[in-house]
């Protein structure tokens, strides 16, 4: 049986692995379903940035799952961790944007992922 304080990075990992392969075959509906104006959505070069991002988020989601296989708990709360970081530097983008409530709504619960890792629910 899977402990609670396993389920959230469990889920979330496996999230990342699979959901972020929708980038790859359609980057601009992923920039507008990321609430971002329609110019970044139509741009090439955006459009790029966000397939390497969700590859990026793929490959944490992949390690993230390593981790908890291996029991290594310690090193997903550090990932956690790491990710709630990322997610203040999101928001800051989101904000200069001028996209206020998306930051809020995109930030938070990244933050509160963070803030998992940083007080080691999963290896607690």
């Amino acid at each position: 049986m899977i402990p609670l304080n396993h389920v959230l990075p469990l889920l979330l990992s496996i999230i990342w692995v699979f959901a972020t392969f929708i980038a790859i075959y359609n980057p601009r509906m992923v920039i507008r379903g990321a609430r971002l104006p329609e110019r970044i959505a139509s741009s090439g070069p955006a459009q790029t940035i966000m397939i390497i991002k969700s590859a990026h988020l793929s490959a944490t989601g992949l390690a993230v799952l390593v981790f908890l296989y291996q029991e290594n708990y310690a090193a997903v709360d550090t990932v956690l961790m790491c990710l709630g970081i990322m997610a203040m530097v999101e928001g800051y983008a989101y904000w200069r944007e001028g996209l206020p409530g998306t930051a809020v709504y995109r930030t938070v619960p990244a933050v509160l992922i963070g803030g998992w890792g940083r007080v080691e629910l999963t290896a607690w």
